[in-house]
């Protein structure tokens, strides 16, 4: 998306502060439903005392660990880093050219906002590779995730957080990663 159809989109939900509040606890609901899922299916597979439960958390968190080192070396700016946009009711400052990430956002919003750090997109491959854990479990239940998944990636993109490629490249990790993770341990688990 160009900068200044992103620009527009912002301004769009920053002048519906209804419709952008909404947005946001869209957002927030997706998250914690990923979230959610995956503890419960752990406790789950736990009090079942399953096979499947190290497998369940060994990939997920293999994926996890692996994309989050990846992106603190990236460092990627996120869209509210480069551009003048509204995100959550406040106006956000460009930040000058060749920051380093580093906490907060611009401390002129009063509101503090990770900077940095974008590319891929936690939110984004953590629910992708939940979805395809889901899936190796159930695949209903992977269909289900998978729709929960791609509704995180589009929130984060609408709430300001993140560039579509962030995203999109967060969602094709979290599910190669995952159909690798449990693939090997599959093929592991045979011999």
């Amino acid at each position: 998306m160009e900068d200044d159809k992103y620009i527009r989109m912002r301004r769009w939900f920053a002048e519906r502060p209804r419709t952008d509040r909404v947005l946001h606890i869209i957002s927030d609901m997706f998250t914690a439903a990923v979230y959610a899922v995956y503890i419960a299916t752990s406790v789950v597979l736990f009090v079942k005392k399953s096979r499947k439960l190290r497998e369940y958390i060994l990939v997920p968190g293999a994926v996890f660990a692996a994309g989050s080192i990846f992106r603190a070396v990236i460092d990627a700016p996120r869209p509210y880093d480069e551009l003048d946009i509204e995100l959550n009711g406040k106006k956000k400052r460009r930040l000058r050219a060749g920051y380093r990430s580093g906490g907060a956002g611009p401390e002129s919003t009063g509101e503090r906002k990770k900077r940095g750090k974008s590319f891929p997109s936690r939110h984004a491959f953590s629910a992708a590779v939940i979805a395809v854990a889901s899936a190796w479990l159930d695949p209903a239940a992977g269909i289900a995730m998978t729709a929960v998944a791609l509704g995180v990636a589009a929130t984060r993109v609408l709430t300001g957080v993140h560039w579509i490629r962030d995203v999109v490249c967060g969602l094709l990790y979290g599910a190669a990663g995952g159909i690798a993770g449990f693939g090997l341990l599959d093929r592991l688990s045979r011999r």
